[in-house]
């Protein structure tokens, strides 16, 4: 609906005013009254999207800390709130992580649109799709490969449609990869833009370095990364 209203011209808008593309057709379209009931829903749902995204990492930093994986963090991160059983310590260093970066923004005189928000999905789209990527291939590692659990294992679901799959995925990682100038509008001139293929990287290197440090120096804990989920699940049940 957004590039029938504007145009095929529709992401050279976005890149330089995001709003317009939206509020204008709608002004033209519905009248004044929509476009305010359309600014409320976009306060409201970017809301719930922040807390979804606030919730999800706090969720990461516990588990982390109540699988230890980084010592010294089961006291702490791993910890939930007495009353309420919420991962309260891991949702305070979320919160702590996000102010940090805003003002770290802030301070560098970016705008909060055109360079944090813009800069920060691209870099965060970059590493999610490679993640999901990973996922996909490790499902026939871990099938085919290791021959672990060879009685749940099946060429559709654990070979072919994960190849498919990652494959895919690959492949829209090689387009965002080349077209992430025109994703990033007037943010890709800026200095952490050069840097978002390296920051992902480093980010890689630094868990696939845990990994492999935990595996050979404590094995115990690296064999039950990712438990939390199994745990939870018979505890919901």
């Amino acid at each position: 609906m957004t590039v029938a209203a504007n145009g095929v011209t529709a992401p050279e808008k976005a890149a330089k005013e995001f709003a317009g593309i939206f509020f204008t057709p709608t002004q033209e379209m519905l009248g004044t009254w929509a476009v305010d009931l359309f600014k409320i829903l976009i306060l409201t749902g970017s809301f719930a999207c922040s807390m979804a995204f606030h919730n999800c990492a706090s969720r990461y930093l516990y588990a982390i800390g109540r699988e230890n994986l980084i010592p010294g963090t089961r006291s702490t991160l791993g910890r939930t709130h007495p009353e309420h059983g919420s991962p309260h310590i891991a949702g305070f260093l979320q919160t702590a992580i996000s102010v940090v970066i805003v003002l770290a923004f802030f301070l560098a005189g970016m705008d909060p649109y055109i360079h944090m928000y813009t800069l920060l999905a691209v870099l965060g789209t970059l590493a999610i799709l490679i993640v999901q990527t990973l996922c996909s291939f490790s499902v026939i590692g871990y099938f085919h490969v290791k021959k672990k659990h060879p009685e749940t294992a099946s060429w559709w679901r654990t070979l072919l449609f994960p190849l498919a799959g990652g494959l895919s995925m690959a492949y829209v990682v090689l387009l965002l990869f080349q077209n992430q100038e025109a994703a990033a509008g007037d943010a890709a001139k800026t200095l952490f833009f050069t840097l978002i293929p390296w920051i992902t990287l480093g980010f890689a290197a630094l868990g696939a370095g845990l990994a492999i440090y935990l595996k050979l120096r404590d094995p115990a804990t690296y064999a039950i990364i990712g438990r939390i989920v199994l745990e939870d699940t018979v505890e919901r049940d």
